[in-house]
């Protein structure tokens, strides 16, 4: 039996949750923290579950904005696969001392199953959209092949960032009076990433949204790195014809 209920995924080191159960008056950000940050937060980073008998008197929980201070018992629990921390289970009861070692094993059995269900999804997820990916650049390699312009080029370039990349803003960069290679790493200014084409002078504009952390992080580089090389052959057809 318990309170109320809180279930977080790890994204690099925070903490965000994914479900809450029981919690009234309290928006889903208040409770965002970081790995070594409150109660939630330092389950995870000792990566082991804790018995705690009174969080009133934990010198490391955190008070959330808008609550009354009260006796609280409490368990968190990290979510492990393998050495890897991939989330965090918190169970809450008002009062002292509500949970005790049998209830905390309960829990540890349980964020065994939830951590290797919740890899498993994510596995899942990651091949999906893989093979999502490498079809929307098989059908934008064949729509390069047969672009007849630089403005189509151009304009099938920024939907294919805008659909696989998140991307607000994007735009080809073609240079044709300019004899530098422009092969060079890519290059951010801020929210914008600048990146190179291959063998022709220019570059690929993308503008992430802040969300995204202004970075071409995960798979985005080989997904960006493939939409060069469509754009840069493109380029080099037109250019010659």
């Amino acid at each position: 039996d318990y309170q109320c209920c809180r279930v977080y995924v790890a994204d690099n080191d925070l903490l965000v949750p994914m479900t809450l159960r029981g919690e009234v008056g309290v928006a889903p950000d208040d409770f965002v923290c970081r790995v070594g940050e409150g109660v939630a937060g330092t389950a995870a980073s000792r990566k082991t579950s804790l018995l705690i008998d009174n969080a009133l008197y934990c010198y490391f929980a955190l008070d959330l904005p808008g609550t009354e201070d009260m006796d609280e018992s409490m368990i968190a629990t990290p979510l492990l696969y393998e050495d890897r921390v991939i989330g965090v289970v918190v169970v809450v009861e008002a009062g002292r001392s509500k949970f005790d070692v049998d209830d905390q094993r309960l829990l540890e059995i349980l964020a065994g199953n939830a951590a290797v269900a919740l890899e498993n999804a994510r596995l899942y997820e990651v091949q999906r959209r893989e093979a999502s990916n490498a079809k929307s650049l098989l059908l934008f390699a064949e729509i390069m092949a047969k672009a007849n312009s630089f403005e189509e080029v151009n304009e099938h370039t920024i939907a294919l960032a805008r659909s696989l990349l998140g991307a607000t803003h994007a735009r080809v960069i073609w240079d044709a009076d300019s004899g530098d290679d422009c092969s060079k790493p890519i290059a951010s200014l801020g929210q914008v990433q600048l990146v190179p084409l291959v063998g022709v002078p220019g570059c690929i504009e993308v503008c992430l949204p802040p969300e995204e952390g202004a970075s071409l992080s995960g798979a985005r580089p080989g997904l960006i790195a493939g939409i060069s090389y469509q754009v840069s052959l493109a380029i080099q057809r037109i250019a010659s014809s």
